[in-house]
């Protein structure tokens, strides 16, 4: 599907356990094609962490959990930068510049210290909505190991129970 659709950046969604509101979410749109029995939709909107009545709404209407994995060429992935949070574009264009040469280290140090801290979904996704796609995974579990009690609810599913502290 993605050789299919070249220039459309596709995310998988993960279909979610409950209503989680600690999550990202999307929301699929019209599908534009189908293999075997994965099918990729546009994406019509995204909800960054939304608050648990929007969740639990989200959860009822079909909507998958973000899991922020993105399929797409890096060209693709280098416009969007570009395009939507360019002073960190021109941070990569600078490394991208430099590689090979005897200043590549001085600059790959100079530009991670001065690059700036982006949430990815809000300044570029959630800006590209209208061109992006989303390939729903069913029966995978899934989870965002930010957050301690979810690594914690992830060991239990899996039989495993973490050592205590010493």
């Amino acid at each position: 599907l993605a050789s299919a659709h070249p220039d459309l950046p596709i995310l998988l969604g993960v279909e979610p356990e409950g209503p989680d509101a600690g999550y990202g979410w999307i929301e699929p749109g019209e599908m534009i094609g189908k293999q075997m029995e994965v099918e990729l939709s546009l994406v019509r909107r995204f909800w960054e962490k939304p608050d648990p009545r929007k969740a639990q709404a989200l959860y009822l209407k079909g909507c998958l959990w973000n899991t922020l994995i993105l399929v797409c060429q890096a060209e693709r992935l280098l416009q969007m930068f570009k395009a939507y949070v360019p002073a960190v574009f021109r941070r990569f264009e600078r490394i991208r510049r430099a590689l090979g040469s005897v200043s590549e280290g001085r600059v790959l140090e100079e530009a991670y210290q001065r690059l700036t801290s982006v949430n990815f979904s809000k300044a570029i996704l959630e800006k590209k909505v209208e061109r992006l796609g989303v390939i729903p995974m069913k029966g995978v579990h899934w989870s965002d190991w930010g957050d301690p009690a979810r690594i914690l609810k992830s060991l239990t599913r899996w039989g495993l129970r973490p050592n205590p502290p010493v």
